[in-house]
């Protein structure tokens, strides 16, 4: 279907006047920054970010920019200017994140002896139903002579291995 084909030319002139859009809310955000307009007039301003997207020392002022304040008051007037944007996040932080949750992108394993541990889910999805969760991680060698004997050693090569400690068993 050619309404489809992200090469034809109509699709082009959409990807060119969305990505002008996303710059102008882009702009129209930066401009919003005390730091920016103390720095330069905004009509100033609007000229070197327009020129900024892909020029490395544009690029460092409006980082220079964004370090002047929270991630929180970034994703406030970026959220208010429709530009899409999330804080980078840690490890603790993306455990907890609610979008994270909602798209059930983990699940709980019990470890042996250990409390559940949350790990992620495959990001991809290929049917209604989702893949079951996956089972706990394999114990410290518990794989090992299975491993051994797909590697093409011999059962007298293996039993050394293990009889010098090279190789350990569950």
């Amino acid at each position: 279907d050619p309404r489809n084909d992200e090469s034809s030319p109509k699709a082009k002139q959409a990807q060119a006047r969305a990505r002008r859009e996303q710059q102008e809310r882009l702009e129209d955000a930066l401009e919003e920054s005390q730091k920016w307009q103390a720095r330069k007039s905004p009509e100033k301003a609007k000229k070197e970010i327009r020129v900024s997207t892909s020029d490395p020392q544009a690029r460092r002022q409006i980082n220079d920019v964004l370090r002047t304040r929270a991630t929180s008051h970034w994703v406030e007037l970026l959220n208010q200017h429709d530009i899409a944007n999330d804080a980078v996040q840690n490890a603790e932080q993306v455990l907890a994140d609610s979008q994270a949750a909602a798209l059930n992108r983990f699940a709980s394993v019990c470890l042996q002896g250990q409390t559940p541990a949350l790990v992620p889910r495959l990001p991809l999805e290929f049917s209604a139903v989702s893949p079951p969760s996956l089972g706990p991680p394999p114990r410290l060698g518990e794989h090992g002579v299975a491993i051994l004997k797909e590697a093409g050693y011999t059962e007298e090569e293996i039993d050394k291995l293990i009889g010098c400690g090279a190789c350990a068993l569950a």
